[in-house]
Formats: C-alpha cells, structure tokens, sequence
C-alpha cells in the first residue's frame, strides 16, 4: 500500500511517462512534488525496489525513470477502488435501479390496461 506522497510522486512518473520509454526527469521538478531531496531519494528506491518504477541512472541533477505496468495497475486500481468505496456512489445505483424498476412497472401496467 502505497502512502500520500508516494502516490502522488508515481502519479506525476506516469503523466511524465509517454509508452514504455525513459524519461529523463530534473530533479528539481521532483522536488517540487516531494520538497525534500532525502525524503525523494528513499521515495524513489522504494518504488523501484517495489517494482512500481525503473531507474536506468541518475545523478546529481537528473533521474532517468519510467513506471512499469505494476506502477500503472496500482494507481488503476486505486481509482476503482476509491469509487466503489463511495456510500454515494451505491446510493445512486441504488436509486437508479428504483426508477427503472417504477418505470417498467408503470409501463408494463399501461400496456396491459390498453390490451
């Protein structure tokens, strides 16, 4: 399970990512999403080592990274996890399947009144 920030840092590594291609990123530009260098390090050993992202090299100045399928299918299921966990979400199902149900049986009425 993936934190907060870490989230966030492999959200920014997939709009960054175009295909399965390296990105050469700044590491000023990671820094403005994480803000602290040592933090963004560990960040960034973690998702490799989890599997979530691949470093070819980095240096000083730049991380040469981009996100493996396991990267995009956490953040995948994130999503469709978030929104079937909504209570508001199931309420409006659940409405919408009143209403139909109301409808088909107005209709259905209707129809047998009118044969």
């Amino acid at each position: 399970m993936l934190d907060k920030r870490t989230r966030s840092l492999l959200s920014f590594v997939l709009k960054i990512s175009d295909d399965d291609k390296f990105k050469v990123v700044e590491i000023a530009e990671l820094n403005a999403i994480e803000g602290d260098a040592k933090k963004l390090g560990e960040i960034l050993s973690f998702l490799s080592d989890g599997g979530y992202i691949e470093i070819k090299y980095s240096d000083e100045e730049v991380y040469c990274l981009r996100i493996t399928a396991k990267g995009r299918l956490e953040l995948k299921e994130k999503t469709h996890t978030a929104r079937n966990k909504n209570p508001i979400f199931w309420f409006l199902i659940g409405g919408l399947g009143f209403i139909i149900m109301v409808s088909a049986s107005f209709l259905g009425n209707l129809l047998f009144s009118l044969l």
